[in-house]
């Protein structure tokens, strides 16, 4: 298969070598520069005699992130790519599901190393001379069904899971986004997550496939949306922005900053990730004035994309499936569903998945009926596009009928005095589940928690009640920025 990612640069890096292929904090990087940094790279690891199947990587700056992924392609390796904001235990859980003995790494992660269940072979970029003389490195031919890397899943209910996927998945996926948004030569792309996460590697795949110009800064905190909104302005002053890439988290803070400050925006906005409702995204629309594009997808290869218009039509749906995806809801029992039913959402699985490393049992749970079936609750409409409730976990029984958390959490988060919140559901004895909220409060006139209670209740219909409402400075979350669910209920527990 000589079609792919690292083809791509290399091609560009030959016959339009002079284009510029990544923006990275104030350097401008064209593809004929960003292949000789490949080529130096893929240089060192063939002289350390890099030769098993797969190579972790863990690197602060996007930019070398990036160069060392595609130099693990050339090589014709697999990418494991470590999310780079877990702690040392759940790193080291991820190195003992996927088996990998060779590492590529900076300063910041040369401690990484005694994770390893034996001393890797590992290379740090800080050693790479950019300037040697270095030889060209054709990646060996890769089948359709060969290894493209191991991704990782968000960890929200726990331990992030390795994701395996094929060359045919990923390739597929990178073309699917070039169509649908549509990316071309012409692009630029401010992507504002890491690209450790599927998301934000898939999209700045798929813009360079095509030859385009992706936007990789740095933030002292990828979570922290006042430096993130700072940078994309600043860089938005002096270039153009066709795309830009955010979660919703982001996207709601960068509406309520254009309420006072709005300076520029980019042509379109894509928001994946987390739930976002329909309100929310023409708000969005209207105070960015922009395009907001929404796409649903897990790491798994399952996804849908909105387009433009469906905002006006059907607010809150995430879209519809890919270029010639299919994507269906079913029963407990694998069985398809009639429209507006609610069903856990799947696809097949020529979607590309293979299984998640070392987890066979997990493995099973996914894949069934020849479906990857996955943990999200929704439902198609007449005309076959996709509305998501929320994921398993956050659905929960009372007086006999099921509610999601996603529900709740849109009806209570316009209450006077809430910054934000989330829900917690708990298991009790009486088959109804127990609710709770966790409530970051406003700068205004501090209320008691027993006054919140009252007010967010107000806004719930019979037979719904919160039996408490907690007030916490800040609502857990995983390092993707998702509500850590897990954390949340043990906070809710321990009454603290």
């Amino acid at each position: 298969m000589q079609f792919g990612l690292s083809e791509s640069v290399a091609h560009w890096g030959r016959y339009r070598p002079d284009k510029p292929a990544v923006f990275a904090n104030g350097v401008s990087l064209s593809y004929g520069q960003l292949n000789a940094r490949i080529e130096a790279v893929c240089s060192r690891l063939v002289a350390a005699t890099f030769s098993g199947p797969r190579i972790a990587v863990a690197v602060e700056s996007k930019l070398e992130m990036l160069i060392a992924y595609l130099c693990v392609l050339r090589l014709g390796k697999s990418i494991v790519a470590l999310n780079s904001g877990l702690k040392a235990e759940a790193v080291r859980t991820n190195l003992d599901d996927t088996q990998t003995t060779q590492f590529i790494h900076d300063k910041r992660f040369s401690t990484w190393t005694k994770l390893f269940r034996s001393p890797p072979r590992a290379l740090s970029l800080e050693d790479v001379d950019w300037t040697a003389k270095w030889q060209v490195h054709c990646p060996p031919e890769t089948r359709p069904n060969d290894e493209w890397g191991v991704l990782f899943s968000s960890g929200t209910t726990g331990t992030p899971k390795g994701i395996e996927r094929d060359h045919y998945s990923m390739v597929t996926e990178f073309i699917g986004w070039c169509l649908e948004l549509p990316l071309s030569r012409d692009t630029t792309f401010y992507i504002g997550r890491p690209i450790f996460y599927t998301g934000g590697l898939v999209l700045t795949a798929s813009t360079l496939l095509a030859g385009g110009t992706v936007v990789l800064n740095d933030y002292a905190n990828d979570n922290d949306s006042h430096s993130v909104w700072a940078d994309y302005q600043e860089f938005g002053k002096h270039h153009r922005i066709d795309w830009a890439f955010f979660v919703p988290d982001q996207l709601r803070k960068f509406t309520d900053f254009a309420r006072e400050r709005y300076k520029c925006s980019a042509k379109n906005i894509l928001v994946m990730g987390a739930p976002i409702s329909g309100s929310e995204k023409l708000r969005a629309r209207e105070r960015l004035r922009c395009g907001i594009v929404e796409s649903w997808g897990n790491s798994e290869s399952l996804g849908t994309i909105t387009d433009p218009e469906d905002l006006d039509t059907r607010p809150d749906s995430v879209g519809r499936p890919f270029l010639t995806d299919e994507l269906i809801v079913v029963d407990e029992s694998g069985k398809r569903v009639p429209p507006n039913t609610l069903g856990r959402i799947a696809g097949g699985e020529e979607a590309g998945f293979a299984q998640y490393s070392g987890r066979p049992d997990a493995t099973r749970q996914v894949k069934q009926c020849q479906l990857i079936i996955s943990d999200d609750i929704g439902y198609l409409d007449e005309q076959g596009y996709l509305y998501v409730r929320g994921r398993e976990q956050e659905l929960f029984i009372v007086a006999g009928r099921t509610y999601s958390v996603r529900d709740l959490e849109e009806s209570l988060g316009s209450t006077p005095g809430v910054v934000e919140l989330t829900v917690v559901p708990l298991e009790s004895e009486g088959g109804d589940a127990t609710l709770c909220a966790l409530v970051i409060q406003d700068a205004g006139p501090t209320v008691s928690e027993s006054e919140l209670l009252q007010r967010l209740n107000d806004k719930l219909p019979f037979p719904l009640k919160l039996e408490r409402a907690m007030k916490v400075s800040a609502i857990p979350k995983v390092p993707s920025g998702k509500v850590d669910k897990g954390t949340c209920a043990k906070l809710v527990k321990s009454g603290r």
